[in-house]
């Protein structure tokens, strides 16, 4: 279609008839005037008349494509399909998609890729002008406005200017382009443009759904991609670090397995890698990686400190340096409170003699109570509690014993001599443990025995307990109840005839362990041997720590959320951040659960939780290793997600190529061209007419 960028001076095109009036006016009347000889006078009329009209007739068609080619020239008409004729006066609905995730932190000689993005931006700012309506958006996760549908003006634009920062987010291209067509959708102006300034790293597009869009643009929308180039930057990320440890104690070794990849193709990348804890350095070992493959590292240390543990692996500098560092966090129990409910009238008990050794370390608190007390204790006080001997459980302490559980806590069931199993399977059943069905065999009595059976040596509690290739000494059991558990429950621990000794049961939330027997000789020879001691230890020891929120690790960019319970008043609690800001958590409460969340988490590192002054917990944030490949989509890729998109090249001139897509090609210079040529044309016709008329003159004979 054509059109016209300045189609006001169209009316000029009336000064096409100037021409045809002058020669109008210039025909009169011929009057007669009788010569005394006329014969060469009509022998000229009769040659050249007729060759002088056509001459005439030629200049005048000529004289008035001139004025006419003139005026379209100052009326720069454009040839291009889709817009209307005012198309170049008319606001537009401009949405501008802004990259700064974490790739373009890439660095090179004359700076960072980010730096080459701002440039970009910079440069659009001429191609709009007031009413156009702006929306900005971080192509990033989570999606950010930083302009909402606003007019534009050069305040706005300095002030996004100063908003494009290098950042740690993951890219997100699709979201951004999703939220574009919504607002194309929405909007009532016909001129629509959306512009795209990204690495296009292809962690940022999810081409699958992005090809849900392309054919879901409406006509009117003009696509503009305007990529920056990464070169070879040699870069190696740390991928990944966690602690291998399911249980991890103080005074034993920890492990730390992490994963480094080399970003490069084509070139083999050495870096040293360390580990710290608390900010000190505890371990480093040299590593070479072959181009683009990653490579795992396990680090192996001890610690002599207890309490929540901060870590990172760190490689050396690179290119990159925001994915040099991987954060962690564990937990190291400094004292575990644990409570022992027993019913005084059975036996006496052996659970005081088998946790002496951890009782002498100071690793558990140990406070032995008679059930009948159970009313005056605060079980909240406490990491673990042992129920053992236990008759009758009445309702309350149902409830309590199930709110205890709920929290995360530990609770070990040891029955006694003279259990009834209709009186506590109502416990087990609320914390969802099976029930206890009968009794089987006879304390104290020899001739039927069975020994202890298949054992899962994969569960936590023998994580680095045990050599599996050797054979632990026989246990004999004389007497045991025999316990149905539910199939969600996990038995840790068989006889040999396949009946349960250890059951860790009670769900996700609860965590509850139940033994079959008492831990007495006339029942089983277990309370006597070595086994004992390590195995209820390390029950108490993981039950316990369940109750932490350790190891917590989320993307950057995401909230953080997580539910306390229960926890004492007062609710005052603080969040520092790895770069050392402290700002309040407003808690949310249900029940007595409390909840705390976090928004913006957009920078790596170790974030801390406290409650007052103590330190509640803390959560690791890390970068999403996808973001450091050298991975990137091309104007064949962008093409074929958004069809006839104009790609720009670094060399090229923007403003002009985004001129020529809104308004088409201009046609003003071959119209002039056109003019040029036609002033030629009418000059030559008219010296040529002009000069054969006076040689005939001059050929005239005398006297005629």
């Amino acid at each position: 279609m054509l059109n016209f960028l300045n189609p006001t001076v169209l009316f000029a095109l009336t000064a096409g008839l100037i021409p045809l009036i002058i020669h109008l006016l210039n025909r009169r009347k011929i009057k007669q005037v009788e010569f005394s000889t006329i014969h060469f006078l009509k022998q000229m009329a009769r040659k050249e008349m007729r060759r002088l009209r056509i001459r005439q007739i030629l200049l005048l068609i000529i004289r008035t494509l001139i004025i006419l080619l003139l005026v379209l020239v100052f009326a720069r008409p454009t040839l291009r399909s889709g817009s209307g004729l005012l198309a170049g006066r008319t606001a537009s609905e401009v949405v501008i998609i802004l990259d700064n995730s974490l790739s373009l932190n890439s660095l090179e000689l004359t700076g960072n890729l980010l730096e080459k993005i701002r440039q970009r931006w910079i440069d659009l700012e001429p191609a709009f002008r007031s009413g156009d309506r702006i929306t900005v958006l971080l192509g990033v996760q989570p999606l950010k406005i930083l302009a909402d549908r606003q007019n534009y003006s050069p305040t706005l634009w300095s002030k996004i200017t100063k908003q494009i920062q290098p950042g740690y987010l993951s890219g997100n291209l699709t979201d951004a382009l999703f939220k574009a067509r919504e607002i194309f959708q929405a909007s009532e102006l016909f001129n629509q443009e959306l512009y795209i300034l990204s690495d296009f790293q292809k962690n940022g597009v999810r081409e699958t759904e992005t090809e849900k869009l392309k054919n879901r643009w409406n006509d009117r929308v003009r696509i503009f991609c305007l990529p920056v180039f990464h070169g070879r930057e040699e870069n190696i990320s740390v991928d990944s670090a966690a602690v291998v440890n399911r249980l991890v104690e103080k005074e034993q070794a920890i492990k730390i397995e992490t994963t480094v990849r080399n970003q490069i193709a084509g070139k083999y990348l050495t870096s040293l890698v360390s580990l710290i804890f608390n900010d000190a350095r505890v371990g480093q070992q040299n590593v070479s990686i072959a181009p683009g493959e990653q490579k795992p590292l396990t680090f192996q240390t001890t610690l002599n400190s207890s309490g929540f543990i901060s870590g990172y692996v760190e490689c050396e500098g690179d290119a990159l340096l925001e994915d040099n560092r991987y954060y962690f966090n564990f937990f190291i129990p400094q004292n575990i409170r644990v409570l022992h409910l027993i019913n005084r009238a059975e036996s006496e008990s052996y659970v005081p003699l088998i946790l002496k050794p951890a009782v002498d370390k100071q690793i558990f608190s140990y406070r032995q109570k008679s059930l009948d007390e159970w009313q005056t204790l605060d079980f909240m006080k406490y990491q673990a509690i042992i129920l053992e001997g236990v008759d009758q459980v009445p309702a309350s302490l149902v409830s309590r014993l199930e709110h205890f559980t709920k929290s995360g806590r530990g609770l070990i069931i040891i029955p006694g001599n003279s259990l009834v199993p209709a009186n506590i399977n109502k416990l087990l059943k609320t914390l969802q443990c099976g029930q206890f069905l009968s009794r089987k065999g006879a304390p104290g009595q020899s001739a039927q025995t069975v020994t202890l059976g298949k054992i899962n040596w994969d569960h936590s509690i023998f994580e680095g307990l045990f050599d599996r290739r050797k054979k632990i000494n026989p246990v004999t059991f004389s007497a045991y109840y025999l316990l149905k558990p539910l199939p969600e429950n996990e038995t840790i621990m068989h006889l040999q005839n396949g009946d349960p000794f250890l059951t860790g049961a009670g769900g996700i939330k609860r965590n509850v362990f139940v033994l079959t027997a008492p831990l007495q000789p006339a029942w089983t020879d277990l309370s006597l041997r070595g086994l004992v001691v390590p195995l209820l230890y390390r029950i108490i020891f993981y039950s316990a720590t369940r109750a932490v929120k350790e190891r917590l690790n989320i993307p950057v960019g995401q909230r953080f959320a997580e539910v306390f319970r229960p926890l004492p008043q007062p609710f005052d609690f603080t969040l520092k951040r790895p770069s050392g800001d402290t700002e309040k958590i407003i808690p949310a409460f249900k029940g007595s659960d409390v909840l705390l969340q976090v928004e913006k988490n957009e920078l790596p590192g170790n974030y801390r939780i406290l409650q007052g002054k103590q330190l509640l917990t803390i959560y690791s944030v890390n970068h999403t290793p996808a973001e450091s490949r050298q991975q990137f989509l091309g104007k064949g890729d962008m093409e074929r997600l958004l069809p006839h998109n104009h790609w720009f090249g670094d060399e090229e001139n923007i403003l002009q190529q985004i001129e020529t897509s809104r308004f088409g090609k201009e046609l003003w210079p071959y119209l002039l061209g056109a003019v040029l040529l036609l002033l030629l044309l009418e000059m030559l016709l008219a010296y040529t007419g002009s000069r054969k008329q006076a040689i005939e003159l001059q050929e005239q004979p005398a006297g005629s």
